[in-house]
């Protein structure tokens, strides 16, 4: 989970409030992310931070579970485009293209099916959370959310162990397994820079679409030409 350094300054740069008191409530050993997972526990917690906090507080609440959450599958979106790096012996800059893209829709995706639990089927806390994951889109900061969970070391380290266990089955040397486990090292710190660049992240993403419509245009005259050749 991210840092509750991390999670202060989100909650001072999206609502203008932390709590540690709130962090100590959700991550309290006994209950750990309990009120993501137990509507009763959710109501209970977010009635004592509103009671405490207002609705500053109840924002703060669910911001924490969103930024859980958003690395959880950071975790799994960081991995796959690492793997795809390291074994594909790419450039992480020519690979971004469609990851990046893809960044805004994996927050929102937040909002639908298992993502958010307990959170999205309580009325209150799901009006909380479409409102802060909006806002984060709307205000561009998807981006630099995600360079500041890839940036601390626990979750690095997540990273390189899956990455590591990757290679234990499938590198093909001692030699070959430093060599790759050493570009993934450079390459999540090369990825957490490039998030800093928006120049660089709207051309790829822009370079992207361009391709994606080429091919569909070209897969399009394919099959023309092949309807028209029979």
């Amino acid at each position: 989970m991210p840092s509750w350094r991390l999670h202060a300054k989100w909650g001072d740069l999206v609502i203008g409030f932390h709590s540690k008191e709130i962090d100590e409530v959700i991550d309290r050993r006994e209950s750990h992310d309990a009120g993501r997972y137990e509507i009763d526990v959710l109501k209970t917690q977010l009635a004592t931070v509103s009671s405490r906090f207002g609705v500053k507080g109840e924002l703060y609440y669910v911001l924490h579970h969103i930024l859980d959450r958003f690395e959880d599958r950071l975790e799994s979106e960081v991995t796959k485009l690492i793997e795809d790096v390291v074994y594909g012996d790419y450039d992480i800059r020519d690979r971004l293209g469609d990851w990046l893209f893809s960044l805004p829709h994996i927050l929102k995706g937040l909002l639908s099916g298992e993502g958010l639990g307990a959170i999205m089927t309580y009325e209150r806390s799901r009006k909380l959370a479409q409102e802060l994951i909006n806002s984060i889109i709307e205000r561009k900061l998807v981006y630099t959310l995600a360079h500041d969970i890839i940036v601390e070391n626990s979750f690095k380290e997540k990273i390189l162990r899956n990455i590591e266990m990757s290679l234990t089955w499938r590198a093909r040397s001692h030699d070959d397994f430093n060599r790759k486990l050493s570009k993934a090292r450079e390459s999540i710190n090369e990825l957490a820079q490039l998030l800093l660049d928006p120049n660089f992240i709207e051309r790829s993403i822009s370079e992207s679409r361009v391709r994606k419509l080429y091919e569909e245009v070209k897969n399009l005259m394919d099959k023309i030409n092949e309807r028209l050749d029979s």
